[in-house]
């Protein structure tokens, strides 16, 4: 058996991190080529039907947006309308101005707070996906105009960003950045045609490790992986992120191991965890010390930075081809005019592509911005949480909800998580 049902279930936190991880704002019906389809006419009151399926109509241009995910916050900044965003969520860190913005809660439609909306008098909501669909629900019967985006791939990423732009009246400025992102795609697409067959490495991406789970092609990751020049030893699952066995994995043999800069509650993923699990000394990849852990918002993060994410993951699965830097035709300048070394990606060694191994000094992804002082790191992940990296030896992560109480997670009998062992803090579910 290549795949496996989990015995367990999933730990809670895993749902709304596996939501984010997959876009950020995937969505079922309407493509948005079909929503710009509808909408090229241009003047107000402008109708088109969104990632739902719904029939939306802005009498006028918006003055005041809220964004429901970190990927329609960072579309709005990047088509040169961040002047109007009046409200995100917790987990909109990027740019900076979002960061400063009032929230109005998280990313599962059950952290959103309707009255927080309200209270911002918004004109328009730029909603997620289905997750979302009972705050789009109750915004619609309170009057307040909502778009649910489509985002599953580059060109409905393009897509999505025309719409901001027309929506914006800045075509120009969000037709500019599509063509950036073009540019860039095509030349990473470009440089890994060049690398024979018997060059590209077999990849294996842990998005979670308990269970363990993998990226399948149709996720972000797996399409980045392929344009990357990588061959994804998952890449015949039909989920878009499978839970896969231990010995499939083994089996398969990866030459590199890729991870996210988070694992929801758990902490980094790290070479030393790997070599302790039976039978992994033997993968190709752990025995010749191949791991790279890349930024989660950067690699599946659906927004404009999303081809920042595949230069990083083109440099590290082939170094010689594209090299320490972006390669030729890359600038490694991001889509907000900052450097691809100020991503919030601490370099390791003498590496300016912001690309952290995971190996014998135990290198690990931290935002920058995020401490500006200098004191202990702290881990980021796509939900917005934080874990405080308290001991060189144990790294025990603290969870925090939004009222500042720990641990966030909670398990039906209220209990909070027991760690297993101080060296590999892991939360145990309880019946």
């Amino acid at each position: 058996m290549v795949y496996r049902s989990p015995k367990s279930r999933l730990p809670i936190y895993i749902f709304p991190i596996l939501a984010l991880f997959a876009t950020g704002c995937i969505a079922t019906g309407c493509t948005a080529a079909h929503c710009i389809a509808a909408a090229r006419d241009g003047a107000f009151p402008l109708t088109f039907t969104d990632g739902l399926g719904r029939a939306v109509t802005l009498k006028a241009r918006p003055q005041r947006i809220i964004s429901l995910t970190p990927s329609n916050t960072e579309m709005l900044f990047a088509v040169g309308n961040g002047a109007n965003v009046a409200g995100d969520t917790r987990f909109c860190d990027y740019p900076d101005a979002a960061k400063t913005l009032p929230k109005i809660g998280g990313f599962a439609a059950r952290t959103i707070s309707i009255e927080a909306i309200i209270a911002l008098k918004p004109d328009l909501v730029v909603a997620g996906d289905k997750s979302q669909e009972t705050v789009i629900e109750a915004l619609e019967r309170l009057g307040i105009p909502v778009i649910a985006s489509a985002v599953t791939d580059y060109e409905s990423l393009y897509a999505a960003l025309e719409l901001h732009g027309k929506i914006a009246g800045r075509e120009t400025g969000a037709a500019a950045v599509i063509r950036e992102i073009r540019r860039r795609v095509e030349a990473v697409r470009a440089r890994a045609a060049e690398i024979p067959k018997e060059k590209r490495l077999r990849v294996y991406w842990e998005t979670f490790d308990e269970p363990l789970m993998s990226a399948g092609p149709r996720s972000f990751v797996g399409q980045q992986i392929a344009l990357a020049g990588g061959m994804n030893i998952f890449a015949d699952a039909r989920e878009t992120y499978p839970h896969v066995s231990a010995e499939a994995v083994i089996a398969r043999d990866p030459q590199i191991i890729l991870a996210p800069g988070f694992m929801g509650a758990r902490p980094i993923l790290s070479l030393e965890r790997l070599l302790r699990r039976p039978g992994w000394q033997n993968i190709t990849a752990v025995r010749e010390r191949r791991m790279v852990v890349l930024p989660d918002n950067l690699v599946s993060r659906a927004g404009p930075r999303l081809v920042e994410g595949l230069e990083l993951m083109a440099a590290a699965l082939y170094p010689e081809y594209f090299g320490t830097k972006p390669a030729a035709g890359l600038r490694g300048t991001s889509l907000h005019g900052t450097s691809l070394r100020s991503t919030g990606i601490l370099p390791v060694g003498s590496s300016s592509t912001g690309i952290l191994p995971v190996g014998l000094n135990r290198a690990f992804a931290y935002s920058q911005s995020s401490n500006p002082t200098g004191e202990t790191p702290v881990l980021h992940n796509p939900m917005g949480e934080t874990s405080a990296l308290r001991n060189p030896t144990g790294w025990k992560p603290v969870l925090r909800n939004p009222t500042g109480e720990t641990p966030a997670l909670r398990n039906p009998t209220d209990e909070p998580p027991a760690p297993r062992k101080l060296t590999d803090w892991q939360p145990v579910p309880r019946n």
